[in-house]
């Protein structure tokens, strides 16, 4: 039996679709001519596949695929045998560690009639199959997309069902401000108050007016992406200081790489809540500019009790 393998490789970075070169039965329909009725077919799935894997799977090339049986020590030979029957399944997916692999049969039964099967592996198991019967060739092509979305479904449903993978956590970082606030007493308000998860503590800008303009610039010791921020809005110790002091009611943000974005406090009355950008940025620096302030009722200090920014 002719077979044609795609091998879904387990240690690419995103699962990854490898296509062995088509064998046919009789083997006369694989010339290597491009235009001979397997190599054809390779084409189709190929492009099939393609389409269906964008944003998937990464699709590895039957040229590519004929390296990788290569570096593990296969000779061309070997290459070129392997997968003639179902006993092959085990010795690649050891060969290549592999997760799954889908075999794709191509054989002629005459009077112009071909027949297409497709099986999804995962060691010696098979987890589906799927076949169509076409008269002529062309007749395969418009099959391809359902024939291939139905073997593909225990993926797709082991995709959906797998938890969604966590962002890389943030390197170190350390903030700086535009200015803090120091009472006549000594008292500092000091940016090491946004990372102390205590509401009663907070950092507050010592500029004079109602501190918009103020920043804080967060540098991390290497690049990175910033998703959002944590954060507690004004001065949380209590009802009357938040409401006495200002707090901010947008933040503009800027990383050194040049990616802009928005954020805007929603929380009543310091409650710490998530604000996440429209899109990550990256950079190793990044300015949060008050583009907009509340003035408190009492005080024209501007404060913030926590700030904890979010991959």
């Amino acid at each position: 039996m002719g077979l044609m393998a795609f091998l879904i490789l387990s240690s690419a970075p995103d699962t990854g679709l490898a296509m062995k070169p088509i064998d046919c039965a009789p083997a006369a329909l694989c010339t290597t001519n491009v235009g001979s009725p397997g190599r054809r077919v390779e084409s189709w799935l190929e492009s099939t596949l393609l389409r269906q894997a964008r944003g998937k799977w990464r699709i590895v090339t039957p040229a590519k695929f004929i390296d990788l049986l290569k570096q593990s020590g296969y000779s061309d030979k070997q290459v070129r045998e392997q997968c003639q029957d179902d006993s092959c399944v085990a010795q690649l997916i050891g060969a290549l560690d592999l997760d799954y692999l889908v075999s794709t049969e191509l054989m002629a039964l005459g009077d112009n009639r071909f027949e297409l099967t497709v099986r999804l592996w995962a060691s010696e198991e098979s987890l589906a199959t799927e076949s169509v019967l076409a008269e002529g060739l062309e007749q395969l092509k418009p099959r391809l997309r359902g024939l291939t979305s139905s073997l593909l479904e225990p993926l797709e449903a082991r995709r959906r069902a797998a938890p969604a993978p966590q962002p890389k956590p943030l390197p170190k970082f350390r903030i700086e401000a535009s200015s803090v606030l120091v009472e006549k007493g000594g008292r500092r308000h000091g940016t090491e108050r946004l990372g102390d998860k205590d509401p009663r503590t907070a950092w507050c800008e010592g500029a004079p007016g109602p501190g918009t303009g103020s920043t804080l610039t967060l540098r991390f010791a290497q690049p990175t992406r910033l998703g959002g921020i944590q954060t507690r809005n004004g001065y949380a110790k209590s009802d009357r200081l938040w409401a006495a002091n200002g707090r901010v009611g947008a933040w503009s943000i800027r990383s050194d790489q040049g990616g802009q974005g928005t954020l805007r406090p929603q929380a009543a009355k310091g409650d710490m809540e998530t604000l996440k950008l429209k899109s990550p940025l990256p950079g190793s620096v990044f300015t949060f500019t008050v583009s907009e302030g509340i003035k408190g009722t009492r005080y024209p200090d501007l404060c913030v009790s926590e700030l904890h920014p979010l991959p």
